[in-house]
């Protein structure tokens, strides 16, 4: 039975844990390449001019979750776009990506006290050629209990600061409060950073970055 084989002879142990665990199941890397196919860079275009840069994520298959102070009305989305794969590649090379306009006619909502704002996205990427239903979308779960202890749970943020290529905060942004409105961790982020999905390890979306404070 498992419970009686020893993971190595007590003579061998040599091996300790130093201060808090960091190691994590090998899926954590499969985890990542699923869910950062669904999170986007933002651009904020008005008349065809670039005002901005923020992230967002795909919640169903035609709908992006992001934050109200990126568009506080449907008139401020305009001719916003959103990017997908705007990353580098493993030799450090821009891979190329995919735009999709952002399209509140089909549906708008948000929130200014949370700080959300859902807004639909055309079907069609601006090239006519790719569906975007075949990147799938992150489930919003409504249960409780996806997160830990205060100090111990590591959350893991996928953005674009400052509009630049897609980075990862990982294992280091420790969790450290909640209230009935808010999730508190210490992480690194910029402007841009705005609207990006806060996962536990489990990659389960957990809050949406707001600002930084």
């Amino acid at each position: 039975m498992l419970s009686e084989i020893r993971s190595e002879p007590v003579s061998f142990a040599y091996e300790r844990a130093i201060g808090r665990n960091d190691s994590v199941y090998s899926n954590f890397i499969d985890l990542i390449q699923k869910t950062k196919r669904k999170v986007g860079r933002i651009v904020v275009k008005q008349g065809g001019s670039k005002v901005g840069y923020a992230t967002g994520f795909l919640v169903s298959e035609n709908l992006l979750l992001t934050n109200w102070h990126v568009f506080r009305d449907s008139n401020s989305v305009g001719d916003s776009e959103v990017q997908f794969d705007y990353e580098l590649d493993t030799e450090g090379k821009p891979k190329r990506h995919i735009s999709f306009r952002l399209d509140p006619s089909l549906f708008f909502h948000s929130s200014q006290q949370l700080d959300y704002c859902f807004v639909g996205v055309q079907s069609m990427d601006t090239e006519g050629s790719v569906k975007l239903s075949s990147r799938g979308y992150i489930y919003l779960d409504p249960a409780l209990g996806k997160l830990g202890n205060e100090r111990e749970e590591a959350l893991n943020i996928v953005h674009h600061p400052n509009g630049d290529f897609m980075q990862l905060s990982i294992r280091e942004n420790l969790f450290t409060n909640i209230t009935s409105t808010s999730v508190w961790y210490e992480t690194d982020t910029a402007p841009g950073s705005s609207g990006s999905p806060v996962f536990n390890d489990q990659w389960q979306v957990v809050a949406l970055h707001h600002m930084g404070v």
